[in-house]
């Protein structure tokens, strides 16, 4: 009897297949939006403003895309906090953050294979160490993971190609990106209004101090759960990159 033909190397190529569309469309969007033009210091907030009101729905697909294609998040922030209110920005950075945390677990869960073990291993090796204790303490490796400073979209690949659940992956990291929207957002705003009114008091106003606070007690938070939880885990690089 002739043995089976595995199913291997079909499912190799529906992989490839489905990477490649995801790519596509992907690419499709940044050229659709002008995605080149809408990161230049100068055309980003006119390429934004002139979609009306679009532009809050605009800006959170690019970034889910953006993020998900490797983007610094900090640039993205740095134009929405341009062109939008100061409340509207920290809003619309906090959803385009979950939504690019979203776009990269899927694109994970759906594709997985090598491909993305090698990114994350490249990108960020010692993330691969988290991996078991993702499934078996989800809620709090996740939330552990988007405190520290690692790269953004490695842990959406990691925790994609994990056993956590969705809902659990989801609810870890709004509760976790909240401190971090809020203090890059507010901060950045500051800087902006430094620049515009040439002076340092906009850096003393309550919300801009009230980011910095909130910002220092999320740098001290993740030693605390790393001693009670994860003794026995190295340090993640933050050579690595942040958001």
């Amino acid at each position: 009897m002739q043995p089976a033909p595995t199913n291997a190397p079909k499912s190799g190529t529906l992989r490839m297949v489905l990477l490649v569309a995801i790519s596509a469309l992907a690419l499709g969007l940044l050229y659709h939006f002008s995605a080149i033009d809408f990161l230049r210091s100068g055309g980003a907030t006119e390429r934004l403003r002139s979609l009306g009101p679009k532009a809050p729905i605009a800006y959170v697909l690019l970034m889910g895309v953006l993020m998900t294609l490797w983007v610094p998040g900090t640039l993205i922030v740095l134009v929405g906090t341009a062109v939008f209110s100061p409340n509207e920005a920290l809003l619309l950075n906090y959803v385009g953050s979950l939504t690019a945390a979203l776009f990269g677990f899927v694109t994970a869960r759906l594709v997985g294979g090598d491909a993305f073990q090698q990114i994350i291993a490249r990108r960020a090796p010692t993330l691969v160490r988290f991996q078991r204790k993702l499934a078996t303490e989800g809620f709090l490796t996740v939330f552990y993971l988007r405190l520290i400073p690692t790269p953004f979209n490695a842990i959406s690949y990691l925790a994609g190609l994990s056993p956590v659940s969705a809902t659990t992956y989801l609810a870890a990291t709004a509760l976790a990106i909240l401190p971090g929207s809020f203090a890059f957002t507010t901060i950045l705003g500051a800087g902006l209004e430094v620049l515009k009114t040439h002076s340092l008091q906009p850096l003393f106003a309550a919300r801009p101090v009230a980011g910095v606070v909130v910002f220092i007690a999320a740098v001290l938070l993740p030693p605390r759960i790393k001693a009670r939880y994860f003794p026995t885990m190295p340090d993640a690089d933050a050579g690595s990159g942040g958001t």
